[in-house]
């Protein structure tokens, strides 16, 4: 059960929900991103009751305690999940609608996004990689498919969330350039 609590942002240390100016917060998780509660705060009550209703359909552990959109794209409908599992702590998943317009064979897409991760985490595991960081992991649906379609005929997958990752729009110093060739060049290798 959630417990209602309004603290300032910097004094929240034991998880979040953002509902209106208040934070719902569930025992076991921890609060690190400011990012996570604005977004949660522009969420309609509508698109987060949609966005729980499909997560209903994949193969997801412990109880939903957050629902935010995430990221910055453009062409799917991204949002960041997680789940308390008990006093073990909680775990992040994207689940993610795709835009029909913009992939009008979302079968074919997710069959193709899992002969290739599959065949990634095997080349990332003979490497001695840790394939859980270095490329995307596949949540499937209830009934095994690595999508689920909904009522209105939408798409989504889900993915493992990678904690600790960053993204970046474009490189902000050398350095950016640098790593990114690093891990362009170990991509290639595989």
């Amino acid at each position: 059960e959630l417990l209602q609590v309004r603290a300032p942002l910097g004094e929240l240390k034991t998880g979040y929900s953002v509902m209106n100016d208040l934070f719902f917060v569930s025992e076991y998780m921890v609060l690190r991103d400011e990012k996570i509660l604005k977004e949660a705060s522009l969420m309609t009550q509508e698109e987060k009751e949609k966005v729980e209703r499909v997560a209903l359909n994949f193969q997801f552990e412990g109880k939903l305690t957050c629902v935010v959109p995430w990221g910055n794209g453009h062409i799917n409908d991204t949002y960041l999940l997680t789940y308390g599992i008990g006093k073990m702590g909680y775990i992040r998943v994207i689940l993610q609608r795709m835009n029909k317009n913009v992939f009008p064979h979302p079968v074919e897409l997710m069959e193709n996004i899992v002969n290739i991760t599959t065949f990634l985490h095997e080349k990332i595991k003979e490497n001695g990689g840790d394939p859980y960081r270095e490329t995307l992991n596949v949540i499937p649906a209830k009934n095994g498919m690595p999508y689920f379609k909904d009522s209105e005929e939408d798409y989504w997958r889900s993915f493992v969330f990678i904690t600790d990752a960053s993204s970046y729009e474009m490189a902000e110093n050398p350095e950016d350039f640098y790593q990114s060739a690093l891990a362009f060049g170990k991509f290639q290798c595989l």
